[in-house]
Protein backbone atom coordinates (compact mmCIF):
# COMPACT_ATOMS: atom_id res chain seq x y z
CA UNK A 1 0.00 0.00 0.00
CA UNK A 2 1.16 3.52 -0.92
CA UNK A 3 1.35 5.78 1.55
CA UNK A 4 1.97 9.93 1.19
CA UNK A 5 4.60 11.96 2.73
CA UNK A 6 5.22 15.66 3.26
CA UNK A 7 1.07 16.25 2.13
CA UNK A 8 -0.68 19.43 1.94
CA UNK A 9 -3.71 20.60 3.36
CA UNK A 10 -6.83 18.54 2.12
CA UNK A 11 -8.78 19.30 -0.42
CA UNK A 12 -12.66 19.95 -0.50
CA UNK A 13 -14.79 19.07 -3.48
CA UNK A 14 -15.56 23.02 -3.58
CA UNK A 15 -11.30 23.42 -3.77
CA UNK A 16 -11.69 21.32 -6.98
CA UNK A 17 -14.56 22.58 -8.55
CA UNK A 18 -12.61 25.74 -8.09
CA UNK A 19 -9.15 24.68 -9.99
CA UNK A 20 -11.55 23.18 -12.44
CA UNK A 21 -13.09 26.18 -13.24
CA UNK A 22 -10.18 28.44 -13.27
CA UNK A 23 -8.30 25.90 -15.51
CA UNK A 24 -11.10 25.14 -17.57
CA UNK A 25 -10.93 21.41 -17.33
CA UNK A 26 -13.59 18.96 -16.00
CA UNK A 27 -10.81 16.39 -13.67
CA UNK A 28 -11.05 13.08 -14.07
CA UNK A 29 -13.16 11.22 -11.26
CA UNK A 30 -10.29 9.27 -10.06
CA UNK A 31 -7.95 11.62 -10.12
CA UNK A 32 -10.14 14.14 -7.97
CA UNK A 33 -10.74 10.98 -5.49
CA UNK A 34 -6.43 10.84 -5.27
CA UNK A 35 -6.83 15.05 -4.37
CA UNK A 36 -9.27 14.91 -1.93
CA UNK A 37 -7.61 12.14 0.17
CA UNK A 38 -3.57 13.21 -0.81
CA UNK A 39 -3.05 16.70 -1.67
CA UNK A 40 0.45 16.21 -3.40
CA UNK A 41 3.23 14.75 -1.63
CA UNK A 42 6.20 11.76 -1.76
CA UNK A 43 5.17 8.30 -2.37
CA UNK A 44 6.55 5.08 -0.60
CA UNK A 45 7.13 3.34 -2.31
CA UNK A 46 7.99 5.48 -5.52
CA UNK A 47 9.02 3.07 -8.56
CA UNK A 48 7.06 2.30 -11.30
CA UNK A 49 8.77 -0.60 -13.65
CA UNK A 50 7.64 -0.88 -16.85
CA UNK A 51 9.68 -3.34 -19.94
CA UNK A 52 13.01 -2.90 -17.42
CA UNK A 53 12.71 0.95 -17.52
CA UNK A 54 12.45 2.37 -14.06
CA UNK A 55 10.57 5.58 -13.28
CA UNK A 56 10.69 7.13 -9.76
CA UNK A 57 8.09 9.12 -8.57
CA UNK A 58 9.82 12.25 -6.55
CA UNK A 59 6.13 13.61 -6.17
CA UNK A 60 3.22 14.53 -6.79
CA UNK A 61 1.69 18.40 -7.47
CA UNK A 62 -0.03 19.86 -4.42
CA UNK A 63 -3.53 21.84 -5.47
CA UNK A 64 -4.21 25.23 -4.01
CA UNK A 65 -2.10 24.75 -0.78
CA UNK A 66 1.03 24.10 -2.58
CA UNK A 67 4.45 25.80 -3.52
CA UNK A 68 3.08 28.94 -6.48
CA UNK A 69 6.36 27.80 -9.02
CA UNK A 70 5.49 23.98 -9.17
CA UNK A 71 1.84 23.59 -7.93
CA UNK A 72 -0.89 21.90 -9.86
CA UNK A 73 -2.11 24.62 -11.71
CA UNK A 74 0.79 26.54 -12.36
CA UNK A 75 2.27 23.24 -14.14
CA UNK A 76 -0.76 22.35 -15.82
CA UNK A 77 -0.99 26.20 -16.82
CA UNK A 78 2.86 26.24 -17.70
CA UNK A 79 2.81 22.84 -19.79
CA UNK A 80 -0.97 21.91 -20.91
CA UNK A 81 -1.95 25.28 -21.57
CA UNK A 82 1.05 27.43 -22.45
CA UNK A 83 3.36 24.89 -24.48
CA UNK A 84 3.03 23.94 -27.65
CA UNK A 85 5.25 21.04 -27.17
CA UNK A 86 3.61 19.30 -24.40
CA UNK A 87 1.36 16.95 -25.57
CA UNK A 88 -2.26 17.61 -25.79
CA UNK A 89 -5.08 15.87 -24.04
CA UNK A 90 -2.28 15.15 -21.11
CA UNK A 91 -2.79 16.00 -17.34
CA UNK A 92 0.86 16.36 -15.36
CA UNK A 93 -0.02 14.99 -11.58
CA UNK A 94 3.40 13.88 -10.91
CA UNK A 95 7.02 14.72 -11.32
CA UNK A 96 10.57 12.89 -11.49
CA UNK A 97 13.53 14.09 -10.00
CA UNK A 98 14.59 14.89 -13.06
CA UNK A 99 11.90 17.55 -14.08
CA UNK A 100 9.69 14.60 -16.50
CA UNK A 101 5.97 14.26 -15.72
CA UNK A 102 3.59 11.70 -15.06
CA UNK A 103 -0.03 12.03 -16.53
CA UNK A 104 -3.59 11.08 -16.87
CA UNK A 105 -4.52 11.05 -19.88
CA UNK A 106 -7.96 11.89 -20.85
CA UNK A 107 -7.57 11.40 -24.88
CA UNK A 108 -10.92 9.51 -25.80
CA UNK A 109 -8.90 6.78 -27.27
CA UNK A 110 -6.63 6.64 -23.77
CA UNK A 111 -8.45 8.26 -21.42
CA UNK A 112 -7.77 7.01 -17.79
CA UNK A 113 -4.11 5.96 -18.86
CA UNK A 114 -0.75 7.01 -17.02
CA UNK A 115 1.77 8.18 -18.74
CA UNK A 116 5.21 9.54 -18.71
CA UNK A 117 6.18 12.64 -20.48
CA UNK A 118 10.09 12.36 -21.25
CA UNK A 119 10.83 15.73 -22.07
CA UNK A 120 14.49 15.12 -23.83
CA UNK A 121 12.02 13.37 -26.48
CA UNK A 122 9.94 15.89 -28.04
CA UNK A 123 10.68 15.35 -31.20
CA UNK A 124 10.31 11.71 -31.34
CA UNK A 125 6.35 11.28 -30.72
CA UNK A 126 7.07 7.47 -30.37
CA UNK A 127 9.30 8.26 -27.35
CA UNK A 128 7.73 11.29 -26.07
CA UNK A 129 4.36 9.81 -24.31
CA UNK A 130 5.53 6.50 -22.45
CA UNK A 131 2.30 4.32 -21.80
CA UNK A 132 2.94 3.40 -18.20
CA UNK A 133 -0.67 1.73 -16.30
CA UNK A 134 -4.14 1.47 -17.56
CA UNK A 135 -5.23 3.37 -14.60
CA UNK A 136 -4.59 5.34 -11.55
CA UNK A 137 -5.08 3.02 -9.42
CA UNK A 138 -3.32 0.66 -11.10
CA UNK A 139 -0.01 2.74 -11.34
CA UNK A 140 -0.37 3.40 -7.42
CA UNK A 141 -0.81 -0.34 -6.82
CA UNK A 142 2.69 -1.03 -9.12
CA UNK A 143 4.77 1.20 -7.17
CA UNK A 144 7.69 -0.71 -5.56
CA UNK A 145 10.20 0.32 -3.42
CA UNK A 146 13.71 -0.43 -5.17
CA UNK A 147 15.25 -0.54 -8.70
Amino acid sequence: MVTFSRIRPPLTQADLASVEKRLGVILPADLKDHYLRHNGGRPAPRFFEKNDEWYGVHQFLTMIHGDRNTGFEETYRDLALDNPLFPAGVIPFAVDEGGDYFAYSVRPESYGQILFVQSDYFQEPDRYLVFLSPSLANFLDALADEL
